[in-house]
């Protein structure tokens, strides 16, 4: 009987042993989880975007088509130019594009009401500058290989004078 118990105490020691390792093993997995989850950078922060900027499209080194649209979606009060690859293109507020439209006072080229194709749209009500390539425009489709754009911009009341820039790429793929 003595044998019998000394067998069992073994067995629970070796099972304790094993409920014990998995255990720490399970605790450690959980902890570099939540360290993890915890530590991570996402979203605004991992952009490194101004806190002028809440978002640029396409987003630094996606790859895109030839015919990506180039945004900037603003806080509330700013504007701005866009150059890409060295060209700069016409900013042109919506608002006063249309018939009995006053948008916030904006680099804008005096316009007829129809959009020409080779401006940047400035949307005073969202506060977002957008390009479309297309046939006609200043460019119309981007070649293959890492495109730059570069960014001015400012808050409307305090006007061009105070300008910042934000420069960033993106990649055309075949």
């Amino acid at each position: 009987m003595a044998r019998t118990a000394g067998r069992l105490a073994n067995i629970d020691r070796s099972r304790l042993v094993q409920a014990l390792v998995v255990s720490t093993v399970f605790a450690i997995g959980v902890a570099l989880i939540l360290v993890g989850v915890t530590s991570a950078v996402t979203g605004r922060q991992q952009s490194s975007l101004p806190a002028a900027i809440e978002q640029v499209q396409p987003a630094l080194g996606d790859k895109v088509l030839d015919q990506a649209a180039v945004g900037v979606k603003f806080v509330a009060g700013y504007t701005g130019t866009v150059t890409i690859d060295s060209t700069a293109l016409r900013t042109i507020a919506t608002a006063q594009a249309e018939p009995g439209g006053s948008g916030p006072v904006a680099p804008v080229t005096p316009i007829s009401v129809d959009l020409p194709p080779d401006g940047v749209r400035f949307d005073s009500g969202n506060y977002a500058l957008s390009f479309q390539p297309r046939p006609g425009a200043v460019i119309d489709r981007y070649a293959v290989g890492r495109h730059y754009v570069h960014l001015l911009y400012w808050k409307i009341i305090q006007g061009q004078a105070s300008a910042l820039s934000y420069t960033w790429y993106f990649d055309v793929t075949a």
